[in-house]
């Protein structure tokens, strides 16, 4: 039996909030913990210690953590050796510990084989989505009836999507002005923004278009750390909807609780002072 069905019969139709009836969208999720926790930041997890360890490691981090983040982000492909058991027990620990969980599984297909591929992810309170095949609309209607949160792929920092987004439709607009524009008519929960880098293609000019496109909804930002992404424009347009994962710069020190204050503090120093 493969991995994403077994994952599938394990987790039948349950998720971590249908127990007691918690169907709060995303992004409430998201600002009860950003206000708990005083936190844009968002620890990610990808552990490259052997499977007979990886769990214990994980768990380890996230209560480490816990103190001065507000979520996590899970790379699916570093734990797909893992039990669904396991797994599971990796997003249960999330939640205990006041933090929301997103799955980085970047979905990709159409119709049954996605619906087939979120029941796997329900465990999450989000998943990250790769929006090439252009179903938008369905993705994250068929998410949020399984109680998932969605966060669009528009703008990624990598030099190969310099080509990919400089691509322009009918009305002009640039690949990934025209994602924005239909994140924000399909109401995904939000999007993801490579952080700008001197050493990466995203402008400043990019970013602020695509504001006026998709003005109010979350935003996750990799590429912050051991990337040497700039978090600064992001949290100057989308203030505490922003949310800021930092990887191998916390969970690869010596002190990862003391590297994820740091960042915590880094963060907010940067939001707007309230009078």
């Amino acid at each position: 039996m493969n991995f994403l069905l077994s994952f599938i019969i394990f987790m039948g139709c349950a998720s971590l909030h249908a127990a007691d009836g918690d169907q709060l969208s995303f992004s409430k999720k998201w600002r009860t913990a950003q206000t708990q926790k005083n936190s844009l930041l968002c620890v990610g997890l990808d552990p490259t210690v052997s499977t007979e360890g990886k769990l214990e490691w994980c768990l380890k981090i996230i209560k480490e953590v816990s103190p001065s983040a507000a979520a996590i982000k899970v790379n699916y492909h570093f734990v797909r050796d893992l039990q669904p058991e396991a797994v599971k027990r990796i997003a249960e620990e999330i939640r205990q510990q006041g933090m929301v969980s997103i799955l980085d599984v970047k979905i990709a297909d159409i119709g049954s084989t996605n619906k087939s591929g979120l029941l796997c992810c329900k465990p999450f309170d989000a998943i990250t989505y790769c929006p090439f095949p252009g179903n938008i609309a369905e993705t994250v209607t068929e998410a949020h009836t399984q109680g998932l949160g969605v966060f669009t792929l528009v703008l990624m920092s990598n030099p190969e999507f310099a080509e990919t987004k400089s691509f322009k439709n009918e009305k002009g607009q640039t690949y990934s002005e025209s994602l924005a524009e239909k994140a924000t008519k399909f109401k995904s929960d939000g999007i993801v923004i490579g952080a700008p880098s001197p050493g990466n293609h995203i402008t400043k000019e990019e970013i602020e278009s695509i504001k006026k496109l998709y003005p109010s909804g979350l935003i996750l930002v990799p590429g912050v750390g051991a990337q040497g992404g700039d978090e600064k424009l992001l949290i100057e347009n989308w203030e505490r909807n922003v949310i800021i994962n930092v990887g191998r710069a916390i969970i690869n020190d010596a002190n990862p609780s003391q590297k994820a204050k740091e960042f915590q503090d880094l963060f907010n120093q940067q939001l707007p002072h309230k009078e």
